[in-house]
């Protein structure tokens, strides 16, 4: 009948239901040890068919983590809830701390802690046994005596009258039914190994930790211990790439532990410093939760192979009952006038502006580096987070790891959030050291456009290059849409034939072009998803990594494989190419070597050929491609 809720410091809103007095009062009173308190005026700003809206503006603040009850004239009592004061400055400034959060552990005892500055009540549960937490400030602490290794735990925090039971942000780890947190001694994880022989070829490879291990008859099929299987290991090492790229590796909803009738990408985080259960093979053992990650980044590094994985801090499908929300009522939430953000047409998009929002993505990022020793990020519509965040997680990872990659999607997305502040492709000047996915020089490609400015790996927009190849993520197609060779055979027809002399083409150009080369996996076998246009929920016969297709087109992959040694020897990534264009057969030279792209219908011969593609010579003459040393 009647809702109020704190909206700011010194501002209550309040909607009185028609159905109480036809939504009609004249004052509300604050209960309090001494009796009710007159708030102030009650002020009328809006009607509809179902309620009356009030606001009323208080002389002195609000003290926050308390229950406030207040009392109607006709005697109805209501709870003072917390809303929108959580977006407010004020909250963001003094709310702010920099103290440890999580959990440390000893042999002796372990101390928790939890941000929960509007709660009223935070109860932690180990195991069987229940501990009120103490309040500081805006943090809830805890210490447990004795060793609690292996030990479950989760909090039970009340907001707003009800309490919830959350998953502790910071964990690292959790039990087998993924229903509590579990204590983990940091010291007893497999170790960190150092990166090898680095390769340098500038290449990025995106693969599935489920995809790349679903199709053959892997021990740990579909789990992270699969994807460096000897055979799976060895062809990422031959193939040359610097980068393997994985998609969302933290814990995220929309599948189900061990089930082959589940299928999700893992655009949905639930928690975002913790592995995915469904990667882990011995999931009854905590250690393995964090190990088994461990070890397959350890393999990789030890062919020179890096890491970057895929991040999504800008959206979460869940709104409400997701954990953060459920920790602090509308904190993590991108607002405008009091409308929730959704420009990731996901649910909602998360304000990463906000102080502990930023912090709390600048630790986990760092742990990731720390713990897991990755090597660089992925950040899913990174045009949804503020551009400063995003420079200072580079900054604060870079301390750590000087040769650290991070990039992401830079696309303008519909979010309630000033052009200017957006971490999006025309804000590339703001963020010097973020890479950018290049779709002028993906839809140049895919149309057979090959300009100057998609060689040379420019941005280009209106005639004006935005940013250039040290920025640019080169690619044709990646886990989104139809795959290249789909796009041909489903939706433009095309006699199969062509449709893999086209593709062959396009993944030595995007080899040859300055910039980042990026390869979704199984790209260099023309990989299909029967016309899937969006796989994010499709069974394993869908995304597989097809290993029998990959055997069966084994001489464009050597090709790929050729280029990509070219690529590294030659540092394709920036030489300075001479470029001319004569009638569509383009000649690209350099002090080391001349390259012939050859677009039209004429005959090309050259000598002492390094690299040279042809296909069918009947009357698909175009598409050619010829690399010689000078």
């Amino acid at each position: 009948m009647i809702k109020a809720y704190l909206d700011s410091y010194s501002k209550i809103t309040v909607y009185v239901g028609k159905n109480y007095y036809d939504g009609k009062i004249n004052s509300l009173y604050l209960l309090t040890e001494y009796g009710p308190v007159k708030l102030g005026d009650l002020n009328f700003v809006n009607s509809n068919e179902k309620y009356n809206e009030y606001s009323i503006v208080l002389q002195e603040d609000m003290e926050l983590g308390k229950e406030y009850y207040l009392v109607s004239d006709y005697g109805y009592k209501v709870l003072l809830e917390y809303r929108y004061i959580t977006k407010s400055e004020k909250f963001r400034k003094n709310t702010y701390t920099d103290e440890k959060l999580g959990y440390e552990y000893s042999k002796d005892s372990t101390s928790f802690s939890i941000w929960a500055p509007v709660s009223s009540d935070v109860i932690l549960v180990v195991n069987d046994s229940y501990y009120k937490m103490k309040r500081y400030g805006n943090i809830f602490k805890y210490e447990v005596i004795g060793d609690l290794n292996k030990y479950e735990y989760y909090f039970i925090v009340k907001n707003n009258g009800k309490y919830s039971k959350v998953m502790d942000p910071y964990a690292y780890s959790y039990n087998f039914s993924q229903s509590a947190c579990v204590v983990i001694d940091l010291n007893e994880l497999v170790k960190t190994e150092n990166l090898k022989n680095s390769k340098k070829s500038k290449t990025i490879y995106e693969t599935s930790v489920r995809d790349f291990s679903s199709s053959k008859a892997f021990k740990y099929k579909g789990k992270f211990l699969g994807v460096v299987d000897e055979e799976s290991i060895d062809y990422l090492d031959n193939l040359g790439i610097e980068y393997v790229q994985f998609m969302p590796i933290n814990y995220f909803d929309g599948d189900v532990y061990n089930s082959s009738d589940f299928y999700n990408w893992g655009y949905n985080p639930y928690m975002y410093g913790v592995c995915h259960p469904n990667y882990v093979y011995n999931l009854e053992n905590p250690y393995s939760v964090v190990n088994e990650c461990k070890e397959m980044i350890n393999k990789l590094h030890s062919r020179g192979i890096k890491v970057t994985i895929d991040m999504v801090f800008s959206h979460i499908e869940n709104r409400e009952d997701n954990l953060y929300n459920l920790v602090v009522p509308y904190y993590a939430y991108l607002m405008e006038n009091n409308k929730i953000s959704n420009g990731s047409y996901c649910g909602f998009d998360i304000d990463s502006s906000a102080p502990m929002v930023k912090r709390f993505f600048v630790d986990i990022c760092k742990r990731w580096v720390n713990l897991y020793n990755v090597d660089g990020f992925r950040f899913d519509l990174m045009g949804i987070m503020n551009y400063e965040t995003m420079n200072d997680i580079y900054n604060e990872l870079r301390n750590i790891k000087e040769n650290i990659f991070v990039y992401g999607e830079g696309w303008n997305m519909p979010c309630l959030m000033s052009d200017d502040d957006k971490a999006i492709i025309n804000n590339a000047s703001k963020m010097k050291n973020i890479s950018f996915f290049n779709d002028y020089y993906r839809e140049s490609l895919k149309y057979d456009y090959l300009g100057e400015n998609v060689i040379r790996g420019n941005y280009e927009s209106n005639s004006n290059i935005i940013f250039n190849y040290n920025q640019s993520i080169n690619y044709l197609e990646c886990h989104d849409n139809y795959t290249y060779y789909d796009l041909q055979k489903y939706v433009e027809l095309r006699d199969e034939k062509l449709c893999i002399k086209r593709q062959t083409f396009k993944n030595l150009i995007i080899l040859l072009s300055n910039g980042y080369a990026f390869f979704h996996s199984g790209q260099e076998f023309f990989r299909t998803k029967k016309g899937c246009e969006n796989s994010y929920a499709k069974l394993d016969d869908i995304n597989t990594f097809d290993w029998n297709k990959l055997y069966k087109y084994s001489k464009e992959v050597n090709l790929v494989e050729k280029m990509i040694k070219i690529r590294e020897k030659h540092h394709l990534f920036d030489i300075e190419y001479k470029y001319k264009n004569d009638n569509n057969v383009i000649y690209l030279d350099s002090n080391n070597l001349s390259v012939v792209i050859n677009m039209s219908n004429k005959n090309i011969k050259v000598e002492d050929k390094e690299v040279l593609l042809t296909t069918n010579k009947n009357n698909l003459e175009k598409y050619d491609l010829v690399i010689y040393k000078k």
